[in-house]
């Protein structure tokens, strides 16, 4: 027969890993890429100060890159087993593969968006994309070599630009869809004078078509090329990392540049108090709190323009037309394919 002393200790034991594990039970649980989900990142500061503004407890679930969090939803749902309440951090590329496994709501923080944003995701904001921060795209240079930035598109065809530059895959990194959008967006007419021509040409221009931001920033920085595709932001890093004499800067085109958008959005078939829990998080995502931690936090720019942020960000280059690269799923798959077809001409 069991000691009746250990028989009491076991049961107060049970009865408190019993309330241990109810408290631990999630209230919301967020699919978000790596980087965003790191304690070292935005979510490390996100995630906790949510907890403590909503008394809940919430279950982060890291899903690799953005591209990797929609390909994840669209499994999900074809299994009709969701894992997750909320997604964060897909671009309105994206949006063609998210839109149709989340919920139309748009929280009353919307209103605080500003103006330029608001006109580049147009009908996204109520179909059920909630915008948290956004970056600029830009050339970023080293001042240090010996070769001039390009002032537009075509410049990069030409000779003295040949290996200069460094480019990301557009079917395995947003930065790259990016680019690819950018140029569809710039070259609209068929023929020699469509999009897919210029890619025909500029295939034999670039260094290396690398397949994520990492790998072709990690080469720009060693110093194998002067010139790599990233974000205006990238320029504030450099400078609150120690770079006084400006080494490393954002080449904007003057005319317009790409923005990207990055969102968050509540999965279909959410209900109860997971709902209402999921409604608050959107609505704390556009408050002034958060978005004070974007810049830091994520290295890119809040949504809104009255929060403080730090001097490096205050000074970057900016164009003076955002262009906006929605685009419908069907769409995304046809521009890759045609994009594919070009490289190998």
């Amino acid at each position: 027969m069991m000691n009746l002393r250990v028989f009491l200790t076991l049961g107060i034991l049970g009865c408190s890993l019993a309330s241990d594990f109810a408290w631990a039970a999630p209230d919301l649980v967020i699919s978000t890429y790596d980087s965003l989900a790191s304690k070292s990142g935005l979510g490390g500061k996100l995630f906790p100060a949510f907890e403590k503004n909503c008394g809940c407890k919430v279950k982060v679930v890291s899903a690799g890159d953005a591209g990797t969090l929609a390909t994840r939803l669209e499994l999900e749902a074809r299994r009709a087993k969701p894992s997750s309440d909320l997604i964060l951090g897909f671009d309105e590329t994206l949006w063609g593969r998210v839109r149709p496994h989340v919920i139309s709501f748009a929280p009353e923080g919307i209103s605080s968006v500003t103006p330029d944003l608001k006109q580049a995701l147009g009908p996204l904001l109520q179909e059920g994309f909630t915008p948290f921060d956004h970056g600029v795209f830009a050339l970023m240079h080293d001042t240090q070599s010996k070769v001039a930035p390009p002032r537009s598109l075509d410049e990069l065809l030409l000779p003295r630009m040949k290996k200069k530059f460094l480019l990301q895959d557009p079917r395995t990194s947003t930065p790259g869809l990016a680019f690819l959008f950018f140029t569809r967006s710039q070259y609209p007419q068929q023929g020699a004078k469509g999009w897919e021509s210029y890619w025909s040409k500029l295939s034999s221009q670039w260094l290396n078509l690398a397949p994520g931001w990492d790998q072709a920033y990690g080469m720009f920085l060693k110093g194998e090329s002067p010139l790599v595709w990233s974000y205006t932001t990238s320029e504030a890093y450099h400078q609150m990392n120690g770079d006084r004499e400006g080494r490393y800067r954002a080449v904007v085109f003057p005319d317009a540049m790409p923005v990207q958008i990055e969102g968050a959005a509540i999965v279909k078939g959410v209900e109860g108090k997971r709902l209402e829990t999921a409604k608050k998080f959107l609505e704390f995502l556009l408050s002034k709190e958060v978005q004070a931690m974007i810049p830091e936090g994520n290295w890119m720019l809040p949504v809104r323009n009255d929060v403080q942020v730090p001097n490096p960000f205050k000074g970057l280059p900016r164009p003076s037309r955002l262009i906006s690269l929605r685009s419908s799923g069907d769409e995304l798959k046809d521009t890759l394919a045609r994009w594919n077809q070009a490289i190998r001409r």
